[in-house]
């Protein structure tokens, strides 16, 4: 944690911020296909995509992985930005009541988030098996 502080700077921010576009856009346009996707595949897709990409970019700028403490503040920084662009949308287009309440949209990011970073932290585990070193 020390170390992802040290080296915090705006480019985290934005990374952080591009990958909650990424899974906004991404769940957005799901939601407008006219061909269904499975929920649950779609929902891997969107939310450990994103996440892997975030952890290869620090990879790339710092030149050292980013360890669990760094990994959960960057993942709850993209979970607090992907909870203002869907709060923004869908108060904006007034199904916010679809929701329920925040609270509960702020449980399934956070949800979602996790089980992204897990299975982000699994296949990391797996790949250094094999020797391979990807984020």
């Amino acid at each position: 944690m020390k170390r992802y502080l040290s080296v915090f700077s705006i480019k985290e921010v934005i990374s952080a911020l591009l990958s909650a576009l990424l899974i906004t856009t991404a769940m957005v346009l799901s939601l407008i296909m006219s061909e269904p996707i499975p929920w649950y595949l779609t929902s891997l897709l969107i939310f450990t995509i994103p996440i892997a990409l975030s952890h290869r970019f620090y990879l790339v700028e710092n030149k050292t992985r980013n360890l669990i403490g760094g990994r959960v503040s960057h993942d709850l920084l993209i979970a607090l930005f992907v909870f203002c662009f869907f709060f923004i949308g869908l108060k904006s287009t007034d199904h916010f009541y679809l929701i329920g309440h925040s609270s509960n949209l702020i449980f399934l990011v956070i949800l979602s988030i996790s089980i992204g970073e897990t299975l982000v932290s699994i296949t990391s585990k797996i790949l250094r098996q094999f020797g391979w070193v990807v984020w």
